[in-house]
């Protein structure tokens, strides 16, 4: 019975997409061979050698600590907690790091799929450019291979909106908050959800049929139905982690309070200027200049007439104004635009093409073979300058090449081709030939751990016993040693000075892992290593300037 449902919505979805042609190729299989070109790319990408991050080593740590019931690992309370969750399940059904990595490339053709989708509810026909675009846009292929929150979170997020759009407003309210509990700013969604239904209220009435008291009822009731299940949608996996924490953290928010405060004391390390994100967008793919068309076309074209065309709006302006907001700004986080933004450059490239093919100036087909033939006889005439064949007069030359194109019609016939078509294949094989360099480039962005850095993580691998005072989490990945983080200099020298009580046998570090902006940093560092010089140095290398150093304690019990 399953079977036949499935085999009954593959065969509409491939009868919906498969009715149009470009350059007399199905729409469907252009999409397919994207798919399969992108997913590809990303498998070989994901698995080449790499050096963690320090929060992806934090969510593997919180992975551990979750699949095996909090004896391993490490915790961290003011993170969402979806993401390790998740991670935590894989690594439970026996799964290592590197399967981590290809299922997450499974969760980025997720995004890719429902990027697809909803471009496709927005205008028919772009989503293969919006998927090419934002499968092309190298800030969404490098950060494939890290194990971050943002795929996931954002998988929810485009699931949500397309849900929205779709009418299935409970599940779209479970997929926001699912989200949200991914990453916490995208609990943005639910304010998206609630100005999209807001402005369906807001829209002018038509009154040629109905009075407007008639009409604004009916409408005010549905948007406080539609808004009442986006909201119990929305709260229906957010409060049993609002329980938890009032539970164990002493308050239903204060993990999300006290994750903000942390991203508020390192913003300084990451202040930029206003227009970082329109820089970072545009140096990753330049088409995304496109979606300039889509919101122009928003009020000249009244758009928003759409809800779908005010969900991508609103999605793209709330979340654009946040993270220009927030002082803390890096590359990574605007990621949560892109498929939007993707979405948004699409319908103005479809746009522009359309107004270019429709221009009266211009031909509406192109004459292939016509071309062709043209190309083979300058072929044919620059073979005999090469060749120093004697040359014909200027009269019997034209008379040849007249021959001879008439000869080659006769054999290509007439094969005639849309602009459109022609302006759309040479944009998909643009995009599909910057896929291949971002394959190619692989070795530039992978490089792996150095000798020293892989002995220096790699040192306590077989070592569970006692505590070891780490500055870096990649260690996490590497042992199941319970670990104390050295958070910056000042709180270092707190733990080394209650090191005794916590029963820590190590302390591992490298001089430059923590960056100091004032005096009373360097003040601090040159503290923490004076205390240090009385302890045991067993592991001393030095690379790139920064000494990777790990003392032994002698406090452990035992």
């Amino acid at each position: 019975m399953q079977q036949m449902k499935f085999k009954e919505l593959f065969n509409e979805f491939y009868k919906k997409f498969s009715s149009n042609k470009i350059l007399g190729i199905p729409y469907i299989w252009l999409v397919l061979f994207i798919f399969i070109f992108s997913f590809l790319i990303q498998l070989i990408y994901v698995l080449s050698p790499y050096v963690p991050w320090w929060d992806e080593a934090i969510y593997i740590g919180m992975a551990k600590f979750i699949s095996s019931f909090g004896e391993l690992g490490h915790w961290e309370y003011f993170r969402p907690p979806l993401w390790p969750i998740f991670l935590g399940v894989f690594l439970k059904l026996g799964l290592t790091i590197k399967g981590l990595n290809v299922i997450q490339v499974f969760v980025s053709m997720s995004i890719l799929f429902l990027t697809f989708l909803f471009s496709e509810k927005i205008k028919k026909n772009t989503g293969l450019l919006a998927v090419l675009i934002l499968s092309t846009t190298f800030l969404y292929f490098y950060f494939v291979h890290i194990l971050l929150s943002e795929y996931l979170s954002l998988m929810f997020s485009l699931a949500a909106l397309y849900l929205f759009a779709n009418g299935k407003y409970f599940f779209s309210g479970i997929s926001a908050s699912l989200s949200f509990l991914t990453r916490f700013p995208e609990g943005l969604l639910i304010v998206v959800l609630g100005l999209a239904i807001f402005a369906e209220f807001i829209k002018p009435v038509n009154i040629k049929s109905v009075n407007l008291a008639e009409a604004l009822k009916i409408r005010l009731l549905k948007v406080i139905k539609n808004g009442f299940m986006v909201l119990i949608g929305f709260l229906v996996p957010l409060i049993p982690y609002f329980i938890i924490n009032h539970i164990y953290y002493g308050g239903y928010l204060n993990p999300i309070i006290f994750g903000a405060e942390v991203a508020e004391m390192s913003a300084p390390f990451y202040s930029e200027s206003l227009l970082f994100y329109f820089k970072t967008i545009l140096s990753n793919n330049f088409l995304y200049i496109f979606s300039i068309i889509f919101f122009i076309m928003f009020f000249k074209k009244k758009l928003w007439d759409n809800s779908k065309n005010t969900l991508l709006f609103l999605a793209i302006l709330l979340f654009f104004a946040y993270f220009t907001h927030n002082p803390h700004k890096e590359a990574r986080y605007i990621m949560v635009a892109l498929p939007y933004l993707a979405i948004a450059a699409s319908y103005g490239m479809h746009t522009s093409i359309d107004s270019i093919s429709s221009m009266k100036s211009l031909k509406k087909y192109f004459n292939m073979s016509e071309i062709f033939c043209q190309f083979v006889n300058v072929g044919r005439k620059a073979n005999q300058v090469l060749t120093n064949k004697k040359f014909l007069s200027t009269k019997n030359s034209q008379s040849d090449s007249n021959r001879f194109i008439r000869f080659c019609r006769s054999i290509t016939g007439s094969s005639l081709l849309k602009v459109a078509d022609v302006i759309y294949a040479v944009i998909v094989i643009i995009l599909v030939l910057v896929g291949i360099s971002f394959m190619l480039t692989i070795p530039k962005y992978q490089q792996g751990f150095t000798k020293t850095q892989e002995e220096f993580y790699t040192f306590f691998a077989d070592d569970t016993n006692n505590i070891l005072l780490a500055a870096n989490p990649i260690y996490l990945l590497f042992t199941n040693k319970p670990i104390t983080f050295l958070a910056n200099w000042e709180n270092a020298i707190s733990l080394l000075n209650t090191a005794k009580n916590n029963n820590a046998d190590y302390v591992a570090f490298n001089t430059c892992q923590y960056q100091c902006l004032d005096e009373e940093c360097e003040k601090f560092k040159i503290k923490f290593m004076d205390i240090l010089d009385i302890y045991p140095l067993i592991f001393n290398k030095t690379e790139a300037g920064c000494d990777y150093l790990i003392y032994s304690l002698p406090f452990a019990e035992g």
